[in-house]
């Protein structure tokens, strides 16, 4: 049984030796440097080497990409390394490595590149193709950016400079006095969105506000979610971070609208600013992907501002079905939304559908009004017919109200449909 085991053990060492293959961490490395003809013996020469330091001062965040690829990610902040499994010969190693390059760029020509960029020796920012891995998560941060909109510059923004101590705000339009409103974008986006810009309009057009935008878009882009995910937590720092310079500076309502994955990020912020509490988070269709068994502390939920209240239009696929808030508004049912299977991309419209409802209920003049059911599953059994207290979903919502709320709209723009009347709705199959 011995021998049959030590042969055993044997032919798995040979069988590693002629596969060759490193961790993931260093062939991320190896990639791109094999397709400019460097060999792995230079690599690893000059991984010794140092890189130059960025410094950056504020909140620090020590993750790793562990998380969502074993242990792939570089954690120590210095190098990444990798594991001789059997003491293998180089040869191999090389033969099989540049067979593997080769097959993979035969199959997709995006090359992986990984940035020499090192913050305080804590972590190595750098790319796996596309996506945008920031292991040093330390604010301020120059992917996290801040542009302020007020009635004097409608159109061009701001920059905010924040750091621990300090702002710029003194030398922008921004008037402490002044209601503020900080939106923030979701996966592959940016503050260019169309629909978060009709919400920066549409409160400008109402009043004098201070509307701040956040852009995070390379550390959101597409197709590199499970990254995005990993980023949000060092975002919201940065929005903590944000929130305090203006606390410093004499604000005091401050309201974050977060859409989709944008819509964790001031959940991330409450943790760090506590036991200051800001004063309302809107969460657009929050994100659900990644965020249904994560504990409260991870996503949005109704213990992260003095009043957070939801619209959910886009349920099991992008968005998320469980309350989230004081106050939760399905709309339609907030899964499907009509008018949109009409549309090209129906699962995009059913999600951005929150951000349209929203702009609109800024300055709409007869509002969406929803009215209170028990819950998800009663709805789909039919035991959510409209009935009083009718309670106005979006920007002037009524913070007394708490629960799941339904509102019913139309298909097409202006969405609002006005105040129900009981006997119109009983006449109607609200529930196709």
């Amino acid at each position: 049984m011995t021998t049959d085991r030590t042969f055993l053990l044997k032919r798995r060492r040979v069988w590693r030796c002629s596969l060759g293959i490193p961790s993931s961490s260093r062939l991320v490395q190896y990639v791109p440097l094999f397709y400019h003809g460097v060999s792995p013996v230079s690599i690893d020469q000059s991984l010794q080497q140092p890189v130059p330091t960025r410094q950056s001062l504020g909140i620090i965040r020590r993750r790793t990409f562990a998380r969502y690829h074993g242990q792939g990610g570089a954690s120590d902040g210095s190098k990444m390394t990798t594991t001789n499994q059997a003491g293998c010969s180089p040869t191999w190693r090389i033969c099989t490595i540049l067979l593997l390059v080769c097959k993979f760029a035969a199959a997709n020509t995006q090359t992986f590149i990984v940035s020499n960029t090192v913050d305080d020796q804590i972590g190595k920012d750098f790319f796996v193709g596309p996506c945008l891995v920031n292991t040093n998560q330390t604010c301020p941060d120059e992917e996290v950016t801040f542009f302020l909109f007020t009635k004097y510059n409608p159109e061009e923004g701001q920059q905010l400079f924040v750091n621990d101590t300090s702002s710029n705000l003194a030398d922008t339009n921004f008037v402490a006095a002044l209601p503020t409103k900080i939106i923030v974008h979701g996966y592959n986006s940016d503050m260019q969105l169309s629909y978060l810009v009709d919400v920066k309009n549409e409160y400008l057009k109402r009043a004098s506000y201070n509307v701040i935008a956040i852009d995070w878009h390379r550390l959101a882009i597409a197709p590199c979610y499970p990254i995005a995910v990993h980023n949000v937590p060092h975002v919201g720092d940065c929005l903590a971070q944000l929130v305090d310079r203006l606390r410093d500076y004499g604000a005091k309502d401050i309201h974050v609208i977060g859409f989709s994955l944008g819509a964790h990020v001031p959940a991330f912020a409450a943790n760090v600013l506590r036991p200051y509490k800001l004063t309302r988070i809107t969460g657009l269709d929050p994100a659900m992907p990644l965020f249904i068994t994560v504990n409260k502390d991870e996503k949005l939920d109704s213990s992260d501002a003095e009043f957070v209240d939801v619209l959910h239009t886009n349920a099991f696929i992008q968005g998320k079905i469980e309350p989230s808030g004081h106050i939760d508004f399905y709309m339609n049912g907030g899964v499907n939304q009509p008018g949109c299977w009409e549309h090209g991309n129906p699962f995009g419209c059913n999600h951005h559908r929150a951000t349209e409802y929203f702009s609109e209920s800024i300055n709409s003049k007869v509002g969406f009004w929803g009215w209170p059911c028990p819950g998800f599953v009663a709805y789909l059994l039919g035991l959510c017919p409209p009935r009083f207290p009718a309670v106005l979903m979006g920007e002037d919502v009524n913070r007394k109200y708490r629960g799941f709320h339904l509102v019913k709209t139309k298909a097409h723009s202006p969405y609002a449909e006005g105040m129900f009347t009981v006997e119109d709705f009983y006449q109607q199959n609200l529930y196709q």
